[in-house]
């Protein structure tokens, strides 16, 4: 991040903090909200930033930027509170949570773990870069954060159509399909993956045999030879057309709404495309991020403290199952 910005948001920083730790700057800020007839349960106080917390410094930023007039007038009256943030300032930090604020629906929307996340990476990461390129910031500082993330952007994602399990994902959803998949080496690497898994499991056995059996009755001294010979050819050339013509009609069928469900999706569709429910199930069911991992390990370590030190391991597994399954169920 820009050098300067990270100066104004420190400086953002120990305001926080100078509130958090002063108790006559809490309840100042506290009764002004009250003058201004604030309900009870609405009355906020300074968000702090964390380190190991994502989003957490724009939430900051937005907390502080929403009750900048209150907190600069308070911060007035006190000789030893840090130094008030000037206006021209405030317009870049403004300017800073407007480009800063895409990233938090892209956070929240690839640490899912209830819903699919992989097939998402590519189309967000295209959909966020382009809506960076398109923001116009009128400050310099803006400009800089802009221009900066565009090229860790470049840096970092530039290849991500060359992930096989992103591509795979992102082509097996019925929102996306080949949508975004602008780089034709891995779409046409995707696209031959799947006709290999269809033709892998494409006849039963009751199929084969059914076939061989057909192959074995012709009699050579039958006059109905050729048409025995050409029916065991029409067999499976019709067989292997329509396996590999399920891919051709799922790329060739329409997409589905944004906001339906992937999953459910698939089920609907099961008995059009039985071969690619089955890839889509497989590849769709990965997380994009590891957070929902983090998620788990929080959980372990908030059942299993110092006071529970007696739980056994083999009911530890139980007891996360338990606390992952939804309140309704």
């Amino acid at each position: 991040m820009v050098i300067e910005i990270k100066l104004f948001i420190d400086k953002v920083r120990k305001i926080e903090q100078w509130f958090h730790q002063s108790g006559v700057g809490a309840d100042q800020l506290m009764n002004s909200q009250k003058a201004a007839n604030a309900p009870e349960g609405k009355i906020k106080h300074m968000i702090g930033d964390v380190s190991t917390r994502w989003n957490s410094q724009l939430h900051m930023l937005e907390r502080f930027l929403a009750m900048s007039g209150t907190v600069g007038g308070i911060l007035l009256n006190h000789p030893n509170a840090p130094p008030i943030i000037q206006a021209s300032e405030i317009a870049v930090l403004k300017e800073v949570v407007k480009i800063l604020k895409p990233f938090e629906k892209v956070t929240e929307e690839m640490c899912s773990e209830k819903y699919v996340s992989a097939s998402k990476a590519i189309p967000m990461i295209k959909c966020l870069k382009q809506y960076l390129e398109k923001t116009d910031p009128s400050h310099d500082l803006a400009i800089q954060l802009k221009s900066s993330l565009l090229n860790v952007f470049k840096k970092r994602f530039e290849h991500i159509q060359k992930v096989h399990l992103f591509t795979t994902a992102t082509f097996l959803d019925l929102r996306f399909k080949k949508l975004h998949l602008d780089d034709g080496a891995s779409l046409t690497r995707t696209i031959n993956y799947l006709r290999r898994s269809i033709e892998e499991n494409r006849e039963p056995e009751h199929c084969a045999l059914s076939i061989t059996s057909a192959a074995d009755e012709v009699d050579n001294d039958d006059i109905w030879e050729t048409h025995n010979k050409l029916f065991v050819e029409t067999m499976r050339t019709s067989q292997s057309y329509s396996q590999t013509s399920e891919l051709s009609l799922y790329i060739a069928a329409p997409l589905i709404e944004l906001k339906e469900d992937a999953f459910e999706s698939w089920r609907r569709y099961e008995g059009a495309y039985p071969q690619l429910t089955q890839l889509a199930c497989k590849h769709l069911l990965v997380p994009a991020s590891s957070a929902p991992a983090k998620r788990l390990f929080s959980k372990a370590g908030a059942i299993l403290t110092k006071t529970k030190s007696r739980i056994l391991s083999k009911r530890l597994p139980k007891l996360l199952f338990l606390n992952s399954l939804p309140t309704d169920f």
